[in-house]
Parts: C-alpha cells; sequence; structure tokens
C-alpha cells in the first residue's frame, strides 16, 4: 500500500490509462486545470490528472504539482486502501465504511 500521495501517483503511472500528465505550464488562476477536467469528464475520461507545473497568480511556477480525480475509480480506491481489486462492489464498501466509521459522526447508525 502506498504511504503517501506521491508513492500512490508513482504506483498509478505505471498501469495504463491511469494517469494524465500535463507538463505544459497551467494558469490554475484562469481555471485551464478546470477547463481541462471538465473536458476529460465531458469525454468520461476517468484518469487521474496531474498538473506537472501550474503557475501562482502572478504567472510564476507555484513550485507544487497540482493533483485532481485522484479517486475518480473504484479501482484506484481500492489500490490506495491495499484492497484486492476483485472485490471493487459491497467488499469495497463494507471496507470504506469500517475505516470511517466513528470519524466523522459518535453514532453512525
Amino acid at each position: 500500500m502506498p504511504k503517501n500521495l506521491s508513492s500512490f501517483l508513482d504506483e498509478i503511472s505505471e498501469i495504463p490509462g491511469e494517469l494524465a500528465r500535463v507538463s505544459r505550464p497551467i494558469k490554475a488562476h484562469a481555471f485551464e486545470a478546470t477547463a481541462i477536467m471538465e473536458k476529460m469528464d465531458k469525454e468520461e475520461d476517468l484518469r487521474a490528472v496531474l498538473v506537472e507545473n501550474p503557475e501562482n497568480l502572478f504567472d510564476k511556477p507555484a513550485g507544487i504539482p497540482l493533483v485532481s480525480n485522484v479517486f475518480g475509480t473504484r479501482e484506484r480506491i481500492a489500490r490506495a486502501i491495499a484492497h484486492p481489486i476483485d472485490d471493487l462492489k459491497l467488499g469495497l464498501s463494507l471496507e470504506m465504511t469500517r475505516r470511517d466509521r466513528g470519524k466523522h459522526c459518535a453514532n453512525p447508525w
């Protein structure tokens, strides 16, 4: 199981069709990243997106990448929590509930 977001992105980058990389500078403040995601959504492209060179409000390199749609598929969710990929329906839902139980409310049921 990946220990952090960076190692998870490294892992899914090795799987064809899981990660789209945008290497050109993107003006996130001008909604270019949003436009990319909207286009991918309309095309039903479920890949995670890594914008490697977003720019800040002053059109200078932000110095930190931007990532979106990391948990866009049940397969990626399962991979992130080291759940078997062949158990993506009820088993994954139950595992996510088990891990989340009690974190957001005292009595979830």
